[in-house]
Order: structure tokens, then C-alpha cells, then sequence
């Protein structure tokens, strides 16, 4: 409660909280972890709806062929519960191509994090940009790495395709 007064007394909000636990994830072969993954961000939900933030983003692992129906369905069991709550589940394009996480995320019914600095090239950017840009919830992290790609040109394709959400710029 003192976090969210302080967030409106300083004209703020909480977009999107990042569940990235350690070795937690939604792809792991252990069933064990899938479902601490599943308790855990359960919880935060719960938590976003205490901080009015309409978005998690969870940790997607590894996303190897062997798992990924593993995923869609841990995917389904959270965004059941995020539903409920009014809370959206994303995942960012990341450890696959953008092509596999597109899929999983149109298979669970979660909404899409861009990142448009994780694809290998410019191409692969636009084409996987434009895609998942259509499946947001209103949120986009976007790093700048002038020496790999062209920043403005993977905003233009968000535009393009009609987005209107958050750009979070990453930075290390």
C-alpha cells in the first residue's frame, strides 16, 4: 500500500512486472519447478492486482522442442488464474526462434512482450516485430544497440502494424 501511494503521489504506475526466478520457468522438465512456477506467479499476480499493474511477464526457459507443450499448457493453467484477476500474461521473444514463442504464446492465449533486440537480424526483427506486435497487451521492451540494428526502424514497424502501448527501453 505505501508502494502504490507513493507511485501516485509521484504521477507513476507499474506497468509490467518481470517473474524472472532463477530457475523457475514455464518450460523446465521438472515438474516440480512448473508448478513452484506456477504458485509463484500466481502470487504475483495477486501482487499486480495490489500495485494496479495490468501485466506479468513471465520466465519462459529454455522453450526446447521437447518441452514446449509443456509450456502452452503451464502457460494455459496461469493465464486461467491472471484471467480472473484481470491481469495479462506476457513473454518476450527469447532462447527460440521468434517464429516457436509466437506460437506458444497464440496456443496459450497470453499476449506477446516484443523485444526487439532479441532477434538474430534485421529481417527476422521486422517479420517477428510485426507478428507479435499484433499480439501485445500494450507493452514492448526495446533496447538500443546501434551497432546490431537500426532502433527507429523496429519502432516504425510497431507503428506500422498499429501499436499504441509502452516502450520499456532496457539498459546494462
Amino acid at each position: 500500500e505505501e508502494f502504490r501511494n507513493r507511485m501516485k503521489k509521484a504521477k507513476s504506475r507499474m506497468h509490467q512486472i518481470n517473474l524472472e526466478f532463477a530457475n523457475l520457468n514455464i518450460s523446465s522438465p521438472d515438474a516440480v519447478i512448473r508448478l513452484e512456477t506456477i504458485d509463484l506467479t500466481k502470487r504475483w499476480i495477486d501482487y499486480a492486482v495490489a500495485l494496479d499493474c495490468p501485466r506479468v511477464m513471465v520466465n519462459q526457459g529454455d522453450l526446447a522442442p521437447a518441452v514446449r507443450q509443456t509450456a502452452i499448457d503451464t502457460l494455459k493453467t496461469i493465464n486461467a488464474y491472471a484471467k480472473t484477476k484481470n491481469v495479462f500474461v506476457t513473454m518476450e521473444n527469447r532462447n527460440a526462434p521468434w517464429e516457436v514463442v509466437v506460437g506458444i504464446i497464440t496456443a496459450s492465449g497470453i499476449r506477446a512482450n516484443p523485444d526487439c533486440g532479441n532477434f538474430p537480424d534485421n529481417e527476422s526483427r521486422a517479420a517477428g516485430l510485426a507478428a507479435m506486435y499484433r499480439l501485445t497487451a500494450g507493452s514492448s521492451h526495446v533496447k538500443h544497440i546501434p551497432e546490431k540494428f537500426d532502433t527507429a526502424a523496429a519502432i516504425k514497424v510497431s507503428k506500422d502494424v498499429g501499436y499504441k502501448g509502452i516502450y520499456s527501453i532496457e539498459a546494462s
